[in-house]
């Protein structure tokens, strides 16, 4: 018998446990894979719902659309297919995606800043004149461009015109009657040719509510900076993963995780995806780190895949670590493992996230069991579950 606890506070050792939280986690790295909690002392679940005063930024969604079927690489956009130098103040047809009504539709938009890396469109030049265009395409050029190609990885440039897309638009969702939104979207299917394809390197940025709220605020471009960040994170990733190593896709969990590390690595820490985490009922009852969307919840699997490759970084303890993810010929899950190798850390992944669990509840400054005295996630507060015995997936 166990007196006390091990030093780090937790007991692995069994088979009877000291301490004041039981931890039970499927290590299954295969998200589709279900094993029972067993029975647990209670029958009942708690009430809880997410609090009125969380800021309007935890509930923005950046989602990648699918790619297209039956598109293979030799249908890929071609210097010649759709080049042109367009001039500021020219206009153009753009292809987009209505999620309220899940359609593909078509608007026009005006070129309102060309710069070095990057062109500006917009739909509505009276809420995003060129003085403001060329403050979202200059931030663009000069920080986010230079951010991402170090931290992860470069575009192509299929059309060959050298710069990236940046459509600016009211994203159509059901933000009136949900309260979430899409505040940036990246499609693959612009890349090639067919029918709904922009022909080019592009990426879609909202502006109600990205970047006014109220509508009757004036808009700021700003805000709409670190999204930017996530949505060409998507851009270059499948770049890297699709056309350079003749890949895969990243599954959803890390490609977005890796996005909202961009997004870290620009503005700093996401305490708008902390505070979903911290009041989400659906985390607490068992949400799956590797299932993306688990329980139909898409904006509890944002704050996880952000919080879990925080913890990755700070075991590492190297930024670096997003790149090497990225580079790996391993697009699976599983290249946590290699990348973490690298930094001395050698375990399963199934035992990285049972760590990270235990991580999230001790915090400790140093070790497998917090985020190495990195302050910025003292914040997180986990919710303990107390119900019945529950099938958990995977992760």
């Amino acid at each position: 018998t166990k007196n006390s606890l091990p030093a780090d506070g937790v007991d692995k050792v069994g088979p009877v446990y000291m301490g004041d939280l039981l931890l039970i986690s499927n290590e299954n790295p295969d998200c589709y894979s279900y094993e029972n909690t067993g029975s647990l002392s209670e029958d009942f679940v708690q009430t809880a719902s997410l609090p009125d005063d969380l800021p309007l930024e935890a509930y923005a969604m950046n989602p990648i659309l699918p790619e297209p079927e039956g598109l293979t690489l030799d249908k890929l956009v071609k210097l010649g297919d759709n080049f042109e130098v367009a001039a500021v103040g020219s206009t153009s047809e753009f292809w987009v995606y209505n999620f309220k009504t899940n359609t593909t539709e078509k608007l026009t938009a005006t070129l309102q800043y060309s710069g070095s890396k990057s062109e500006i469109w917009v739909e509505n030049t009276e809420e995003i004149g060129q003085q403001q265009a060329q403050q979202l395409g200059s931030e663009f050029d000069d920080s986010i461009y230079p951010l991402i190609a170090n931290y992860f990885y470069t575009p192509s440039d299929l059309d060959g015109n050298g710069k990236v897309k940046i459509l600016c638009f009211d994203i159509q969702d059901s933000f009136e009657t949900t309260g979430s939104y899409y505040a940036g979207y990246f499609s693959s299917g612009d890349l090639f040719n067919h029918s709904t394809s922009n022909m080019g390197e592009l990426f879609y940025i909202d502006t109600y509510p990205s970047m006014h709220y109220p509508k009757t605020n004036p808009i700021d471009v700003s805000r709409a900076f670190s999204t930017i960040a996530h949505e060409f994170q998507h851009m270059v990733n499948y770049n890297r993963n699709v056309l350079v190593e003749k890949g895969s896709t990243m599954p959803t969990w890390l490609n977005e995780g890796l996005s909202l590390a961009a997004e870290h690595l620009y503005s700093g820490v996401l305490s708008r995806r902390i505070s979903y985490f911290n009041s989400s009922p659906r985390i607490r009852d068992g949400h799956s780190v590797l299932y993306w969307g688990d329980n139909g919840d898409t904006l509890s699997s944002y704050a996880l895949s952000y919080i879990f490759l925080q913890y990755i970084r700070a075991q590492a303890g190297n930024d670096a670590i997003f790149r090497d993810i990225l580079l790996s010929n391993d697009n699976s899950s599983n290249v946590i493992v290699s990348a973490l190798t690298k930094y001395g850390v050698t375990k399963s992944l199934g035992e990285i996230l049972t760590d990270f669990r235990i991580a999230l509840v001790l915090k400790n400054g140093s070790g497998p069991y917090g985020f190495r005295g990195d302050g910025d996630f003292n914040s997180i507060a986990v919710q303990f579950y107390s119900g019945g015995s529950k099938e958990l997936r995977g992760g």
